[in-house]
């Protein structure tokens, strides 16, 4: 059995999960920065992309990094933390399911988001919306994608940051 798969993003606003593609999310708050840390420490796996991987300043603990990726010549893996792969989303939660993994968190960024939703394999998006707006940037999908959303909780994770929590459903 595959693993429940949950995208865990915070966007402005207007919808932007960052201003470029290398930027650091500084912008987001703290408590999301908190949210982020404890789901994905809870959940153990984190899928993300090789950029979104970059803005790290090290691989996050007690989780192993999924790092998606076009080319995994000169990547470096860490035994039991850090793990490249140019795969489908689909043969990594194979893979994972294999492991014993029950869920996965998918990190981002857009590209990826994107190729998981496109695969029909995107269980839940949670979203923290943020009191920002950059106008420009980089959206959460880098394409058309085609899903709808049901809305299972909200909640305030501070005065001015809301936290959605969504089911993914795809057209049949």
């Amino acid at each position: 059995m595959r693993p429940r798969t949950i995208a865990i993003a915070a966007v402005t606003v207007d919808g932007k999960i960052a201003r470029s593609n290398h930027e650091l999310v500084r912008w987001t708050s703290k408590e999301d920065k908190q949210f982020f840390r404890d789901e994905t420490a809870r959940i153990g796996v984190m899928v993300l992309g090789n950029s979104t991987y970059e803005t790290f300043p090290a691989p996050l603990p007690n989780r192993l990094h999924i790092v998606m990726t076009r080319t995994l010549k000169g990547k470096k893996p860490i035994e039991g933390q850090v793990e490249f792969t140019d795969k489908q989303p689909g043969q990594i939660l194979e893979d994972l399911g294999k492991r014993g993994f029950k869920e996965v968190a998918i990190a981002g960024g857009s590209r990826v988001y994107t190729e998981f939703v496109k695969a029909g394999l995107l269980d839940e998006l949670w979203l923290t919306v943020e009191p920002q707006a950059f106008g420009e940037g980089v959206g959460l999908f880098s394409e058309s994608v085609n899903c709808s959303l049901h809305l299972k909780q909200e909640r305030l994770l501070n005065t001015d940051s809301c936290l959605l929590q969504y089911e993914v459903t795809y057209p049949s």
